[in-house]
């Protein structure tokens, strides 16, 4: 949403709300980037309109506790699934990542890399092998492995790109 000037994101936001109402799958990660809005206000009602398009929500606590004054993963939760969120994704650091969907919560705990070299694409790096894995059938709390456990090798090599022999091997590993 950073990116975007007003115009392009109500546009954006408005495509998206067209193909959610059409049964697309719509994921949204805030990935908060203070320097690319006016103020922080201006962050919160663009983020709230995106969730409200969003049928998958995948968050850092840390950053609805500093711009929606959240105080824990419930009020987090709350908040989505009241924009219209079906399922909840919150990465709470070192409390574990936790997983929301029809009724069920799912906790996985938090298992540092060996070794943290650059964390540059370690979120995005989360997000998609969630995603694809979701959208491959896998259930949330297997789902949120496999985006963990690459995630937690993509931290330890520089950069955002990962050989394609390592990504070969780590998409071998991931539950089917």
């Amino acid at each position: 949403m950073g990116i975007l000037n007003e115009i392009d994101k109500a546009k954006l936001l408005s495509l998206l709300s067209k193909l959610k109402s059409e049964g697309k799958v719509i994921a949204f990660d805030p990935n908060y980037r203070p320097s690319m809005f006016k103020h922080v206000d201006d962050a919160v009602k663009w983020f709230t309109k995106a969730y409200q398009v969003a049928t998958i929500a995948l968050l850092r606590l840390d950053e609805h506790e500093l711009l929606f004054r959240h105080r824990n993963k419930e009020e987090v939760v709350n908040f989505c699934f009241a924009n219209g969120v079906n399922e909840v994704i919150v990465k709470a650091g070192k409390l574990g990542t936790y997983g929301y969907y029809e009724g069920e919560e799912v906790c996985v705990p938090f298992s540092p890399a060996p070794k943290q070299i650059d964390t540059t694409a370690a979120g995005d790096s989360f997000a998609g092998v969630y995603l694809a894995s979701r959208l491959s059938g896998v259930n949330v709390k297997d789902a949120i492995h496999n985006a963990a456990d690459v995630a937690k090798i993509v931290v330890q090599h520089k950069g955002a790109i990962l050989s394609a022999a390592l990504l070969k091997d780590c998409i071998s590993k991931l539950v089917r």
